[in-house]
């Protein structure tokens, strides 16, 4: 991403280094202790990047919807898989007002029944001749927009309401749907893609 965002990891084994006891309050309400756990580390990165942008470490909230809920001047996204979770943050005023932030293992094996339901036959085929890695990008760049158009528009979009127009190992392109009843969002948005050691990361600000 751009200079003005920093990205912020925790592995979900070990300590963590920072739990605020308001977001305890708000873990208990998931079921599973290891939904608590990925709920509570990545808002222990998001903590740290609070404080390293310059914040107090506020309590990152809930919001009805689930979205997060960010202290005042803070722009950020959260993101968890199953080893690590992470943040990444901005300044509210650096010219951004929204992100999105996802990460896939590499080698995570996902069945060709669940690509079906989030590409359409022409971004399947697209994706399959780049190779393995280029549908695991497609799907992390739909969900890094999905995290960043909700807060921003209120908008829910489903996997094919996103359509890749182009992928690469540095960038994403997509086609948005524009949904019923929801403010007008972007036609289409362009995002970053990299990789950090055995994963794969997407991002989108706007």
């Amino acid at each position: 991403m751009s200079q003005t965002c920093q990205i912020f990891l925790q592995p979900l084994a070990g300590a963590m280094a920072a739990v605020h006891p308001k977001e305890l309050i708000l873990a208990k309400g998931f079921g599973s202790a290891k939904r608590q756990r990925e709920f509570l580390v990545a808002r222990s990165a998001a903590r740290l990047g609070i404080a390293e942008m310059g914040f107090l470490p506020l309590p990152v909230g809930k919001g009805p919807k689930g979205e997060p809920l960010w202290p005042p001047g803070v722009v950020a996204s959260l993101a968890h898989d199953e080893g690590w979770a992470g943040c990444l943050i901005a300044k509210r005023g650096s010219g951004l007002v929204a992100l999105g932030l996802d990460f896939e293992p590499l080698n995570r094996e996902v069945s060709k029944g669940v690509y079906q339901t989030i590409y359409s036959p022409a971004e399947a085929q697209q994706l399959e001749a780049l190779g393995d890695w280029a549908l695991r990008a497609g799907f992390c760049a739909k969900e890094a927009i999905f995290k960043c158009l909700y807060p921003l528009f209120g908008a829910y979009l489903g996997f094919l309401d996103a359509q890749l127009v182009f992928l690469d190992h540095q960038t994403f392109v997509a086609k948005l749907s524009q949904p019923s009843g929801a403010p007008e969002i972007p036609a289409q948005v362009t995002g970053q893609l990299w990789r950090q050691e055995d994963r794969i990361f997407a991002a989108l600000g706007l």
